[in-house]
């Protein structure tokens, strides 16, 4: 799926957001501020792992993204990358990866070991704050 947002789909951006994804995404990702700060400053990441983890994540990293068009991959079937956020299994990440399409710049999430590797930008107490009360809606 591939699709591109802008500041006036916000409300069609939160369809299927409910309190209940985003606990699961907050105990699944350890470094979620981490993740949203690369989501508000436009960096690009890439998600790997089962498809309804991914699409979780995905949902409630795009409550992020209002102040930007956004592109997003939700799922990656081809070999098109979205300009921001792209969800893929780990073995069309290790496919692409094999392949140099990844760039070093590239924040990769991997929901299977949990772990962040690539370039990101270190986010400031501000984030973890947001991160938290966001948590409490």
């Amino acid at each position: 799926m591939y699709q591109i947002h802008d500041v006036g789909d916000q409300k069609e951006k939160n369809t299927g957001l409910n309190q209940n994804r985003i606990d699961k995404v907050s105990k699944m990702v350890k470094d979620l501020d981490k993740i949203i700060f690369q989501t508000i400053t436009g960096n690009q990441i890439v998600i790997t792992g089962n498809r309804e983890n991914v699409m979780d994540l995905i949902a409630v990293l795009e409550m992020f993204t209002s102040h930007q068009i956004t592109e997003v991959v939700n799922w990656l079937e081809g070999n098109k990358i979205g300009k921001n956020i792209t969800g893929m299994s780990l073995s069309k990440f290790d496919e692409i990866s094999e392949n140099g399409r990844i760039d070093s710049f590239v924040l990769i999430v991997n929901l299977s070991s949990y772990k962040l590797s690539g370039t990101m930008v270190r986010p400031d107490r501000f984030i973890k704050k947001l991160v938290e009360r966001t948590s409490r809606l």
